[in-house]
């Protein structure tokens, strides 16, 4: 018998069609594009978690330095931040030993192996930056609330400068689940010619500093144009060791992921804006050493009470 004549559209030992195989490679198109946002969901939400276990473990920090003291450290003992404060109590006591105290929290020059150190628990994931230079100071994700604006309410959150009485869990009179006390930040970056709204610090035009300026300087860092307004070489962020505003401190004056500005070129009246990278909000650690995320839709009013340890407000879970 003569064998039938091949088809020359069959391919393979298989014999599929060459249209066969066209569907099933437009088939695993389809499956890869509806896999990678699942993939990059779940990644999201394993940085989310790590960040959020980051805070506990700054929470329980705070706690044991607590327990062990009878207060929260100082925003700045001598130069040096709560964080430098708390390495005994987060495993990283052999850090903390390596610091020579005798010189500022900020100087690289007597402090350098441990000013150039990222400490683990002290950086989210969610947050990628460049590379840093050899050299280049530590950075913080996490920093500590002095308040919702010292030109007007004073430092009435959970940290303090010196000097004067420190804190103590009997001075959040707000209650201590309902203040914040550590949230995280966008890290600072960009530059002069290429601002970033979100990494970068900027100058308002005019210094607003009387307590009765307090909500017209905030509206006016809250409506800039970030392409045309005057940067800072202010890094948010840099230096974890440096007990300052916009090294690791923050406040309340503007609400999540909102401008970073001086107030003209003042410092300590400026706002230091919390945030992060996660979708939707970000989390933050309350004085109870309570860690939960945030709604970035959170009303700047109740942010703001949460900034407060003293301020009187009523706060319900449910509002942030």
């Amino acid at each position: 018998m003569r064998p039938e004549p091949r088809d020359p559209r069959r391919l393979g030992a298989a014999g599929f069609t060459l249209l066969e195989i066209m569907v099933v490679i437009f088939i695993i198109a389809i499956l890869f594009a509806m896999l990678i946002p699942a993939v990059q969901s779940a990644r999201g939400a394993a940085r989310r978690a790590q960040c959020l276990n980051n805070l506990r473990q700054i929470g329980l920090g705070l706690a044991n330095y607590s327990a062990s003291f009878d207060c929260l450290p100082m925003a700045n003992s001598k130069g040096y931040s709560f964080l430098v404060a708390l390495l005994p109590h987060i495993d990283q006591k052999p850090l903390y030993n390596s610091i020579n105290f005798e010189v500022g929290g900020w100087s690289g020059a007597n402090n350098f192996t441990a000013v150039t150190i990222n400490v683990s628990s002290y950086l989210c994931g969610a947050d990628i930056r460049e590379t840093l230079d050899e050299g280049d100071f530590g950075r913080t994700s996490y920093a500590g609330s002095r308040g919702v604006g010292v030109q007007k309410y004073g430092e009435n959150g959970a940290f303090k400068f010196p000097p004067g009485r420190v804190v103590k869990h009997r001075d959040f009179t707000d209650g201590l689940s309902a203040t914040a006390a550590v949230a995280e930040w966008i890290l600072g970056g960009g530059t002069r010619d290429n601002p970033d709204p979100l990494r970068s610090t900027f100058h308002t035009p005019r210094e607003l500093e009387e307590p009765e300026e307090f909500e017209q300087f905030a509206n006016l860092c809250h409506e800039l144009d970030t392409a045309t307004a005057r940067t800072n070489r202010n890094i948010k962020g840099e230096n974890w060791m440096h007990g300052e505003f916009g090294k690791s401190l923050y406040n309340h004056t503007l609400g999540l992921n909102d401008r970073t500005c001086l107030n003209g070129a003042g410092y300590q009246t400026g706002a230091w804006t919390a945030g992060s990278r996660h979708p939707g909000g970000a989390n933050v650690l309350l004085a109870d050493s309570s860690a939960r995320f945030i709604r970035q839709s959170v009303a700047l009013t109740v942010w703001r009470a949460l900034g407060s340890r003293d301020g009187g407000e009523t706060v319900s879970p449910d509002s942030f």
